[in-house]
């Protein structure tokens, strides 16, 4: 919520920059500054939001025929260019772009479309570009699953030490529940980045070219998305059960051999 009502003039200028982007497209003052109130936290002040991208967002999730087609326009149009490192192919454009319409304009859960979930803090368009990407990125694994693979026997079973077997089939559930757990609270874009690398398959080089940082940067928040990731599952299992240190060390170092199967099984079905 805001920390307080913006003065008269701030309004004022606020909407002539919204308005003055998007001529055809009009949003009532009220619920503009409403919409604008539900994004701003302790985390974000009024004047490092998006402005302009956010009244097109607002309208778009309003269901303004006019705020579709500017979103058209000025963000769909650029899709074949946004996944052109994924694929060329211009049949995969269209059904990426048709999606992304249906998944950014139509109601989902809650009733809410997609479009309400940009919350202003970056670029409209660098926002598209990440979903249109993984989207690409799924669309064309599902293509090349030609046929339905076996069954993958289970891991959880090494078959090299019994006793470690035991105790990762006896923790079986408690390790799930805690990993769970802990990607559920980490920031979304770490958690974005898990998906990027380790079920999109995106090499460093290609997440540092999508958020246009150098490739060290990229590195940098990975490894540190992991290691949070990580660290939090070991405090969660700590604090449930009474394991020794090697213990610990031992269901951890199995979570981390596998991270790529446990994320995808944390992440259920949207990481498909």
């Amino acid at each position: 919520m805001l920390d307080r009502e913006p003065t008269a003039a701030e309004v004022r200028s606020l909407l002539e920059r919204a308005r003055g982007a998007w001529a055809d497209v009009h949003v009532a003052d009220d619920r503009f500054l409403a919409y604008l109130a539900e994004r701003v936290d302790g985390t974000v002040d009024l004047a490092a939001l998006r402005v302009v991208d956010l009244y097109l967002a607002c309208a778009c999730a309003d269901g303004d025929a006019r705020a579709h087609a500017a979103f058209e326009r000025a963000h769909l149009g650029q899709v074949p260019r946004f996944i052109a490192r994924v694929s060329s192919e211009p049949a995969l454009a269209e059904e990426v772009t048709q999606r992304l319409r249906e998944k950014l304009f139509l109601p989902g859960p809650g009733g809410r479309p997609y479009i309400a979930e940009y919350s202003g803090r970056g670029d409209l368009r660098a926002w598209l570009r990440v979903i249109a990407v993984r989207l690409a990125l799924r669309l064309c694994r599902r293509a090349a699953a030609t046929r339905q693979q076996p069954l993958e026997p289970d891991c959880w079973l090494a078959g090299a030490n019994p006793e470690l077997d035991y105790l990762r089939l006896r923790h079986r559930a408690d390790v799930e529940s805690a990993f769970h757990r802990v990607v559920a609270q980490l920031e979304p874009r770490a958690v974005l980045l898990l998906k990027l690398h380790y079920l999109d398959g995106l090499s460093l080089e290609a997440i540092a070219d999508l958020y246009h940082v150098h490739r060290a940067t990229a590195a940098r928040w990975l490894a540190g998305s992991r290691q949070l990731l990580l660290d939090g599952t070991r405090r969660a299992l700590r604090e449930r059960l009474r394991l020794s240190e090697d213990e610990l060390d031992s269901l951890l170092g199995f979570v981390r051999s596998r991270l790529e199967v446990t994320l995808r099984d944390a992440l259920g079905a949207e990481a498909e």
